[in-house]
């Protein structure tokens, strides 16, 4: 799954993610998949409404794969923050990269890759969130 939430809109992107999350729930029940990844721009950080509806409510199933790896540790690469802005204030991080179900996922590792060339060009203003997954 992909999302962009709402920019403006606290309420709005509170309820896409709840929808989001029951969605989810919804293919997961059908037997169908074995896991969902949801990803995308979600206008959200950590301590605000449509991420920690999608991070820590009840009925959530997913985890945000950031939270696995530590800052500096070996297995995490590149940058902290995903939005730049362009003009690189202030720097935020509002794209994630959530797996469901929680336990059947191995994290083996985690990047949020540069966007800036040498020239100090941008090719977006926001970084790439990467990672690799194993489903058991």
């Amino acid at each position: 799954m992909n999302t962009h939430l709402d920019d403006q809109g606290v309420v709005a992107r509170r309820k896409s993610a709840e929808i989001i999350v029951d969605r989810a729930n919804q293919l997961m029940r059908t037997g169908r998949y074995a896991g969902v990844l949801l990803t995308g721009d979600f206008n959200s950080e950590d301590n605000e409404d449509a991420y920690r509806t999608i991070q820590f409510a009840n009925n959530s199933p997913f985890l945000d794969v950031a939270t696995k790896f530590q800052v500096g540790e070996a297995r995490r690469q590149g940058h902290q923050n995903t939005f730049t802005g362009f003009d690189w204030k202030p720097l935020k991080r509002i794209d994630y990269l959530f797996a469901a179900p929680k336990e059947k996922w191995s994290l083996e590792g985690y990047a949020v890759m540069e966007t800036k060339y040498e020239d100090g060009i941008a090719s977006s203003d926001h970084r790439p969130v990467m990672a690799d997954l194993v489903l058991h």
